[in-house]
């Protein structure tokens, strides 16, 4: 099952920031697609984060094929809206996950399907889950957020915890600046739950964009167990494609993703 990550940042635990990078939202993402057929393994490209408009960006997990076309939809309808009309964006989200859960569970069983929007409007940052369970009502988050089977959660929380608990005995602070912030998420994602490979429907490289007020950026994060050796350090980004373009369509996968127990869990925050 896919998991999602995203936070607000400065994330509640230090105040608050005028500073514009220090507020917005970062998300990421696995990129693997798990087949339901037995004998295909698994695809490490598959697009679960995408830009939808210049100040917001969405992921979904579960259905594959209700997540890719609610996503499309959403990007082509924002990049249609008058600038003024972005800001209704909660509604417009509600609206195409109702209506794509709809029409696709007329002709076949529908499985999960749960989506987050991080967005910045107005100086003021925003992170939205949708439930499926909940008819896709949006759910203000705050902290950090984790969508996924609920052993694939526990394992990125007790991680994270580890994580910002060594960052604190070391820097006796918590960084401010996102793009540190941002590091900090991918530990645990790659160290705790891609490497660990408990859940074998989890993997590949991370999908990650970043929202603030200047906009949406494509962070790259290198990992290392030992800072001083330079042949170490591991990108464990994904490079492609380009998921701030807002030209991305919607392309069925073969076959569907293997349901699993999933929910929008906050775990700190």
């Amino acid at each position: 099952m896919t998991l999602l990550v995203a936070a607000r940042f400065p994330l509640g635990l230090v105040g608050t920031s005028s500073h514009p990078e220090q507020t917005g939202v970062i998300v990421l993402a696995d990129s693997r697609w798990s087949y339901t057929t037995p004998g295909i393994p698994p695809f490490d490209a598959g697009i679960k984060l995408l830009a939808v408009a210049p100040n917001a960006v969405a992921a979904y997990a579960g259905d594959v094929e209700c997540g890719e076309l609610a996503l499309a939809r959403l990007t082509e309808r924002l990049k249609r809206s008058r600038k003024k009309d972005r800001h209704q964006g909660l509604q417009v989200t509600q609206e195409i996950l109702r209506r794509t859960y709809k029409e696709i569970g007329e002709r076949r069983a529908v499985g999960l399907l749960y989506a987050l929007v991080g967005a910045v409007v107005k100086r003021r940052s925003y992170l939205l889950c949708f439930d499926y369970d909940r008819e896709f009502s949006a759910q203000s988050q705050s902290g950090v957020v984790a969508v996924g089977d609920d052993t694939t959660n526990i394992g990125y929380q007790t991680g994270l915890k580890h994580v910002i608990a060594d960052t604190i005995r070391s820097a006796k602070e918590i960084p401010l600046d996102p793009r540190r912030w941002g590091v900090l998420l991918a530990i645990p994602f790659h160290d705790d739950v891609i490497e660990t490979k408990g859940d074998p429907t989890v993997g590949g490289p991370i999908q990650a964009l970043v929202v603030t007020i200047n906009g949406i950026h494509r962070p790259h994060y290198s990992l290392t167990t030992d800072p001083t050796d330079q042949g170490s350090w591991k990108d464990v980004t994904a490079k492609e494609p380009d998921l701030t373009s807002y030209h991305w369509k919607y392309r069925l996968p073969l076959r569907a993703l293997v349901p699993h127990t999933t929910g929008c869990h906050q775990i700190i925050g």
